[in-house]
C-alpha cells in the first residue's frame, strides 16, 4: 500500500502553564492486494484537539487529547504501529513526570 499524509496544526501556550492544541490530518491510501482490504483507495480527514497543563520548571505534564472529533468513518491499513489511528471518536489521557 502507498500512503500520503499532510498535517496542519496550532498550539497555544499560556503563561499559567496551560496549553491547547488542534490538528487536521489528511490521509490518502492506495490499497493493492492486501488481504482483507481489497483494492482501491481511501481518502479522509482527521480532526484532533486537546488541552494540557505543563508542570512548573518543565517537570512533566498532563494532556487530554480527543481524536477523530468528526467521527470520520474510514478503512485504513495500519503501516505505523507506533502511532495507530482509529476510525472512531476517541480520547487519551497522558501523564508524564520528569525528574
Amino acid at each position: 500500500s502507498e500512503t500520503d499524509s499532510v498535517t496542519w496544526g496550532m498550539r497555544y501556550y499560556h503563561p499559567s502553564y496551560w496549553f491547547a492544541f488542534t490538528s487536521v490530518n489528511w490521509r490518502r491510501q492506495d490499497l493493492k492486494n492486501i488481504a482483507g482490504f481489497g483494492n482501491g483507495s481511501e481518502d479522509f480527514w482527521l480532526l484532533d484537539a486537546g488541552l494540557g497543563y505543563r508542570f512548573p520548571k518543565r517537570h512533566g505534564g498532563v494532556t487530554l487529547t480527543f481524536t477523530n472529533l468528526l467521527d470520520e468513518d474510514f478503512v485504513f491499513f495500519e503501516t505505523d504501529r507506533a502511532a495507530p489511528i482509529s476510525p472512531e471518536l476517541g480520547a487519551r489521557l497522558e501523564v508524564n513526570w520528569n525528574f
